[in-house]
């Protein structure tokens, strides 16, 4: 016995911005029958930059952790690759400037945290978008 009728339950959905597709599935209202937006569409704007955050180990030792610890962890990562920057990114700097493709470190809990399924492979992948200003360093390769 269902609790809520098939009326409310549409309501439901259409207040939260949801609908349904003639197949069954759930999809923003927003999309326009897209079924996923992916990393690469995204442009900075303003002073923002796209930096794809390295993954954390799933793995300790000999022990496996547990999602959530994982999850925690990820969120707490402060470095990764800067993918995409803005025409404004860097402009007001003085000195070096970090390049697309390099290593960066970036503030602990600086700006938005985005997930994508990953173009090869299992999993997601982690961005942030995130201003100029919260990137403190480039970590240069050994030569």
């Amino acid at each position: 016995m269902e609790i809520y009728s098939e009326e409310e339950k549409q309501r439901v959905a259409e207040f939260s911005g949801i609908r349904r597709t003639p197949k069954g599935e759930h999809r923003y209202a927003g999309d326009n029958g897209k079924s996923m937006l992916r990393a690469k569409q995204f442009v900075p704007v303003e002073y923002k930059v796209w930096i794809l955050v390295d993954e954390v180990s799933e793995k300790e030792g000999s022990l496996w952790l547990p999602e959530t610890t994982i999850d925690r962890q990820q969120e707490q990562r402060d470095t990764g690759t800067l993918i995409k920057a803005s025409e404004m990114a860097f402009s007001d700097w003085n000195g070096r400037k970090p390049e697309i493709g390099e290593k960066v470190v970036f503030s602990k809990y600086a700006g938005s945290i985005f997930r994508f399924p990953k173009v090869e492979g299992i999993g997601v992948d982690r961005y942030r978008l995130c201003n100029d200003k919260d990137i403190c360093a480039v970590i240069e390769e050994e030569k």
